[in-house]
């Protein structure tokens, strides 16, 4: 009697469709920590960056006795238009000293002969978090502009906002209190390192202000370009603090969003509860969503007397 060979079962329609579900849900449970990874290795570097902006920051104070102004004017007032960016004056102390040579002070920083250097895509100014279109074009200035967009901004001032007169953007206003020029690095003199009485290590001087070549509102893209030249060399890259029902700089209320609210007039980045900004030391700390308005006044402010409570961060 013969015996038929053995043969070799195969998965049925239902095994291998449990197979199928089993690697599914393996992935899912993996996606999210590798995100997280992800995440934390950019918010990192962008840390870094920020590290590396303030060293500069530094290098540049030890050479000239002043810290770099903010926002530099034509002319004395807000009636004129910002000429160049913080970061420029940055660059020799970013390994960018050949960039910095080929820039022209005497014109303004969006003009055609300034347009090599304010169009070169710097990693340092970059956070990795924040969207990849990087650079903006057009304008009523100069319609052949192309700016490449910095993740960056210097602070020197702060603005209160009245309750109830918000717009559009959630977090700016149309009716404002008074303007408070208050802030580490100013725009109307050379600002010094002493000047920063509060402690150096309780004044901001670097913040995030990421996505420029849109305007994004509390995590949403609005398709629109965000206004002026801001957020690259051309222009400043030092923004006003503004946020609804925040009272005003002599008497701040408490603002219900100070942190990631939009990057036209705050501090704003892509990470997850927060945004790193680097302190006059150097040192870098991460801004949480929430921060009240009276605590992100007394960090801006380089001699107001405020007492940064120890659990602001």
């Amino acid at each position: 009697m013969t015996r038929s060979p053995d043969r070799r079962s195969a998965f049925t329609l239902i095994e291998l469709l449990v197979v199928i579900a089993i690697i599914a849900i393996l992935i899912g449970l993996l996606l999210p920590a590798v995100q997280k990874v992800r995440e934390a290795a950019a918010r990192m570097k962008c840390s870094n960056n920020l590290k590396q902006q303030g060293l500069a920051v530094h290098m540049y104070e030890n050479t000239y006795q002043e810290l770099p102004k903010s926002i530099e004017f034509p002319s004395h007032g807000f009636g004129a238009l910002a000429r160049h960016g913080f970061q420029v004056k940055l660059l020799p102390y970013l390994e960018q000293d050949n960039l910095y040579k080929l820039y022209t002070f005497d014109v303004a920083g969006w003009a055609e002969v300034n347009k090599p250097v304010v169009s070169t895509r710097l990693s340092v100014l970059n956070c990795p978090s924040a969207p990849s279109d990087t650079f903006r074009t057009g304008g009523a200035d100069n319609p052949n502009f192309r700016g490449a967009v910095t993740d960056y901004a210097a602070i020197f001032s702060t603005w209160g906002m009245q309750l109830g007169t918000s717009d559009r953007d959630g977090c700016s206003a149309t009716n404002t209190f008074a303007y408070s020029p208050d802030g580490a690095t100013t725009s109307f003199s050379k600002p010094k390192l002493a000047a920063v009485i509060d402690g150096t290590s309780n004044s901001l001087l670097l913040v995030e202000n990421a996505g420029g070549a849109h305007l994004w509102i509390k995590g949403k893209n609005t398709g629109e370009r965000a206004p002026g030249w801001t957020n690259t060399l051309a222009q400043h890259t030092t923004y006003l603090y503004s946020f609804t029902d925040a009272g005003t700089p002599m008497n701040p209320g408490v603002g219900p969003c100070t942190v990631n609210c939009n990057n036209t007039s705050g501090i704003y980045a892509f990470h997850s509860g927060g945004a790193n900004a680097a302190m006059v030391d150097g040192s870098v700390r991460f801004l949480r969503e929430g921060l009240s308005g009276n605590v992100l006044f007394a960090l801006v402010s380089r001699a107001g007397g405020e007492i940064v409570p120890g659990d602001a961060y």
